[in-house]
């Protein structure tokens, strides 16, 4: 079976954290979240992992596993997730990925279907965040993508051909190279394409914006039933 190429965005300034330091270094039991994410990743996908740095290049670089591809953003400074996700898509010319950003925790049932060629994007209902992105869904179809929603998008997904051409474009439009990657798949629904959601069963997916939030991961991973 073919790998599927997997993209690990983590270039990000990580201000909101209110440490000088990239997020995917923290460590969440005793591990730096990057390289808990790779073991996962790995145990779960015949995959090719590229990590894109930026902040703390150097620091991520000396930790990656031999077998992972790295990419650096020269320009993190001044771009967003979407450049730096473009810019992985461009260098490693795929046709299919799976996109994970750097900053997540997430338990081991992390298994998407890459078999077929849909944009899909895991989607929860359980994180009330109002400060996250959440999306509509009409016939079983994402429709919009915006705060204060219910459902959350997990900053997950699989994107085919179409999602990648856009994500490159990125690169060529300096007006979107500090877009989030959810503005990219807004302006795929505007020219037309369809995303779908995928709710995975007993899934539960933390992003690390600051260390409240590693906090309450370590707790909520810490009961048995959720490792």
């Amino acid at each position: 079976m073919d790998k599927i190429n997997i993209i690990i965005p983590c270039a990000g300034m990580s201000y909101r954290t209110g440490l000088k330091r990239q997020k995917c270094l923290l460590k969440f039991k005793n591990t730096n979240i990057i390289l808990r994410q790779i073991n996962i990743l790995e145990k779960n996908y015949n995959c090719k992992i590229t990590v894109i740095t930026g902040f703390e290049a150097n620091k991520v670089r000396e930790i990656l596993p031999k077998d992972v591809q790295e990419i650096y953003n020269k320009n993190f400074h001044d771009t967003n997730v979407a450049y730096s996700i473009g810019l992985a898509l461009k260098e490693i010319s795929c046709n299919k990925a799976i996109i994970f950003y750097g900053d997540l925790i997430y338990n081991n049932n992390v298994v998407l279907d890459y078999k077929n060629n849909l944009n899909t994007i895991v989607v929860s209902e359980e994180d009330q965040d109002k400060d996250k992105v959440g999306l509509t869904i009409i016939n079983n179809i994402i429709t919009n993508f915006s705060y204060g929603l219910k459902t959350k998008w997990s900053h997950i997904a699989k994107i085919n051909d179409e999602c990648i051409k856009h994500f490159k474009s990125v690169l060529d439009n300096q007006y979107q190279h500090k877009w989030f990657s959810f503005e990219v798949f807004i302006k795929m629904i505007n020219d037309g394409y369809n995303i779908y959601p995928v709710k995975i069963n007993k899934i539960k997916v933390m992003e690390i914006n600051c260390l409240d939030d590693l906090k309450v991961a370590n707790e909520y991973f810490s009961r048995k039933h959720n490792i």
